[in-house]
């Protein structure tokens, strides 16, 4: 199927009107709440593009593609950031909207479920979609964190205030979410990248509260559909780390007064996903466990007590785990 130029034309018109808005924006006032509208519209169409094989022979077409591909992921250099409209435009993309490339059920403001991926919604995609999006997408944004990341290594300015910081978290974060969202086929093929990004966007503490709990999720996830990977992806090393990080996670989620209810779902979302690792990593070598056995103990014994009912039981479970096992 051809994608007729004049569709294409329109397209790159579009774009860059809503580029034009936020270029002409005072730079004071750009941030992620203006890039709302145009983040998705790059994210869903190149989308739509990745899923027609059409696109490589449509010169005009695939240069649209390459243009979206690059506003969403970050150039070779993550230093050169001193574009700010472009900037909060990328990390809104990579934070909001990245899942929209792989979209899976969803749940809607009434409750019910919409599969974004059935022919209702006209984005039907093709059984090798995952795997090009993956090769396109996927790979890029595994580089563009890991560039990040050594960047930030060799900078000297304060982490905190850093650009380059919030690119990395976004990189990470969009990642961890495009991966969660793979077949089990692709995702055991790439599951020693999964890993060490889902581990050290728990162990390292420069990351977001979402960042790690995407990270968590993800480990907990990798338990249930690959758990002899994940146990052999793991080294001891960085086995430990996830142990010690534990009681500092379960601190940062838990007894915060805050009226946000954003915020206490989103510490209690990790509270859940740690109680699920937990029971993933009794499986770990008897020497690591028994190392960590008080700490996992005392863990436990906040999550037993804790408000959400969803992360009491997933603590019962754990807890029954480790009585047992260690």
């Amino acid at each position: 199927m051809q994608i007729p130029e004049a569709i294409v034309a329109f397209a790159e018109s579009v774009l860059d009107l809503l580029i034009s808005h936020l270029v002409t924006t005072p730079t004071a006032e750009v941030d992620q709440n203006r890039c709302q509208f145009s983040a998705p519209f790059i994210v869903l169409g190149l989308r739509a593009l990745l899923n027609l094989p059409s696109v490589a022979t449509q010169p005009q077409a695939l240069a649209l593609q390459h243009r979206l591909l690059s506003m969403l992921v970050p150039p070779a250099d993550p230093v050169d950031q001193s574009d700010a409209p472009e900037f909060h435009l990328r990390v809104t993309c990579l934070t909001n909207y990245a899942n929209l490339l792989l979209p899976a059920e969803v749940n809607t403001a009434d409750g019910d479920k919409v599969d974004f991926l059935s022919a209702t919604f006209h984005c039907t995609t093709s059984v090798l979609y995952p795997q090009k999006c993956y090769c396109l997408v996927g790979q890029e944004l595994l580089r563009a964190w890991q560039g990040a990341r050594k960047g930030c290594t060799t900078q000297t300015s304060p982490p905190s205030s850093s650009r380059m910081t919030v690119i990395e978290d976004a990189c990470l974060r969009a990642y961890l979410q495009f991966s969660s969202l793979l077949p089990e086929s692709i995702l055991g093929d790439i599951v020693s990248d999964v890993i060490e990004a889902a581990v050290l966007a728990v162990t390292t503490g420069v990351y977001s509260l979402q960042t790690q709990t995407l990270g968590l999720a993800l480990i907990s996830t990798l338990a249930t559909v690959l758990p002899s990977s994940l146990r052999s992806g793991i080294s001891d090393g960085h086995a430990d780390d996830l142990f010690e990080k534990l009681p500092l996670i379960l601190q940062n989620t838990s007894g915060s007064a805050t009226d946000d209810p954003a915020t206490a779902e989103r510490e209690a979302r990790m509270r859940y996903h740690l109680a699920v690792c937990l029971s993933a990593l009794v499986d770990f070598p008897a020497p690591i466990t028994a190392r960590h056995k008080g700490r996992v103990r005392r863990v436990l014994e906040h999550l037993l007590d804790d408000d959400c009912r969803s992360v009491r039981l997933q603590a019962s479970r754990a807890n029954i785990r480790w009585y047992l096992r260690v």
